[in-house]
């Protein structure tokens, strides 16, 4: 029997790009003051003995649809019949995984980790979310599909507060590495709970997995590239908590995560909405480009000044906020600081490459560029052991890698990688103003209190938008034009049935 969805009518108060902006922003600014608080509470010792764990369920998490979900955007309409099919392909791969997970050797952990045992121990208990994941997973492409990121706006803030509570309050009591552990199953609970009273209706499954499977064209180069991404950005983790320890792995993968999944993902705002606008209007052209541009404008005017802001005050940042116990950090924020404004752009792009068809092509630039950071790791590890120009070189890597993205998108549009770039060069200019204003600012006053970094960080980020605001008009007015009169959706991407059910065909 088919199951009912609610569908939320879209709103002209609050259009679905605002309400991922809230999702994405409010989500990643309390992840990120609740992570500063159970800093205060745990050493990066403790936050070393759960990577290696984390990381193997992130990985098993990419594996569990093989990349599957993205059929849905395939075509203009939203088909909920073949969402259930690819809901039932992705529980008979998760169960699979957790099958295997449970009779993986304890020598496997041995190869990877000098925590082997706690390793395992904490894998396991991680694992068995993959079940309520795979839902949470469909549940999100629906949203995603349907433009209704309202649902996942209000189920993840709620669900990151709560959990980020819980982590604290473990955290405070003494329970170290398991406050992190307890955090994460709370989420992934709360998460599927709160989609499933806002959605009102439970996606069933349904387990005609050929349907899927001969898809598999489309979407297992997607999923090798991604598989290859979540490399670049995790086996490193591996090879540092191998020789250089897990002192050394809790400083860089604190760094490394708190800009790249509050800061370095602001893009993330933009890129769900992106891709079904890009759908939606790609028998014209001119009009891509248009949106894509704006977009690309709108993610560095936000998150540019952000990070070199932070690059700029790394020292009083880590000092204030983190504690002298993470003070080896400083220089990798600083590096990560500046990697993470293409970052946060580089998603852009994935839009294009799907509509273009470039699959194929986007996984060979990965696989090339993953043997290089592969490469990077083995050598500032066991060869040369320094983390230090790990993240240098590693950085300078990854900036290389999107300008081939990006040649993707300029092809497609009959442009020059600097052309497409061109809506970069204001962001970047106010950016290292605002890194010249610290600079200045640093030579006349000691910033020893969290008051006044904060008070000089809202005046120099006030300056900045002042600036932009008078300096650049044309760019002003033409950012505030995009967003009253086009208002990010186009008329026809509006559901077409019944504005309050959905009926699985």
């Amino acid at each position: 029997m088919y199951f009912k969805l609610k569908n939320i009518v879209l709103t002209k108060n609050l259009n679905p790009f605002l309400w991922n902006a809230l999702d994405q922003f409010g989500s990643q600014v309390m992840n990120l003051v609740l992570g500063i608080i159970m800093l205060r509470y745990l050493t990066p010792h403790d936050y070393g003995l759960f990577v290696i764990p984390f990381l193997i369920y992130n990985l098993l998490k990419t594996f569990q649809d093989l990349g599957s979900h993205d059929l849905i955007f395939k075509t203009s309409e939203f088909n909920l019949g073949f969402l259930r099919q690819i809901l039932g392909f992705t529980l008979f791969i998760s169960i699979i995984i957790i099958g295997i997970a449970y009779i993986l050797p304890l020598k496997f952990y041995e190869l990877i980790s000098r925590s082997f045992q706690t390793d395992r121990t904490y894998l396991l208990k991680l694992v068995p979310l993959l079940i309520i994941t795979a839902f949470n997973l469909s549940f999100e492409f629906y949203c995603r599909k349907t433009i209704q990121f309202k649902l996942t706006a209000i189920s993840n803030l709620i669900s990151t507060v709560l959990a980020g509570l819980f982590g604290i309050y473990l955290a405070m009591n003494g329970y170290k590495t398991d406050s992190l552990l307890y955090k994460q199953i709370l989420y992934v609970g709360l998460y599927f709970i709160a989609m499933l009273l806002l959605t009102k209706g439970l996606i069933l499954p349904s387990f005609h997995l050929k349907s899927v499977w001969k898809e598999r064209s489309f979407y297992l180069p997607l999923f090798t590239t991604q598989i290859l991404a979540f490399g670049s950005r995790n086996v490193d983790n591996l090879f540092i908590g191998k020789y250089l320890g897990i002192q050394q792995l809790g400083l860089y993968d604190r760094a490394y995560k708190f800009l790249s999944t509050p800061l370095g993902q602001i893009g993330g705002t933009f890129h769900k909405v992106l891709l079904p606008i890009l759908t939606k209007l790609s028998p014209n052209k001119s009009r891509m480009e248009a949106v894509y541009s704006n977009f690309l404008l709108m993610i560095s005017l936000i998150s540019f000044p952000l990070l070199f802001l932070l690059a700029a005050l790394a020292e009083e940042f880590i000092m204030l906020f983190f504690g002298v116990a993470w003070i080896e950090a400083i220089p990798i924020i600083q590096i990560f600081s500046i990697a993470a404004c293409y970052q946060s752009i580089i998603g852009i792009n994935h839009g294009i490459i799907i509509i273009n068809d470039k699959t194929i092509k986007f996984r060979n630039i990965s696989v090339a560029f993953n043997i290089l950071y592969f490469s990077i790791f083995l050598i500032f590890t066991a060869v040369i052991p320094h983390l230090f120009f790990l993240v240098l070189f590693y950085s300078i890597g990854t900036f290389i890698c999107g300008i081939f993205i990006f040649k993707i998108s300029a092809n497609y549009f009959g442009l020059t990688v600097f052309e497409i770039l061109k809506p970069l060069k204001i962001p970047i200019l106010l950016s290292i103003l605002i890194s010249i204003c610290v600079a200045i600012v640093k030579m006349f006053i000691n910033i020893k209190s969290i008051i006044l970094f904060i008070f000089i960080s809202l005046i120099l980020l006030f300056l900045y938008a002042i600036v932009f605001r008078f300096c650049f008009k044309k760019e002003y007015f033409k950012i505030v034009t995009f967003l009253k009169t086009v208002n990010l959706i186009d008329d026809s991407i509006e559901n077409k049935n019944n504005p309050n059910q959905i009926n699985g065909n």
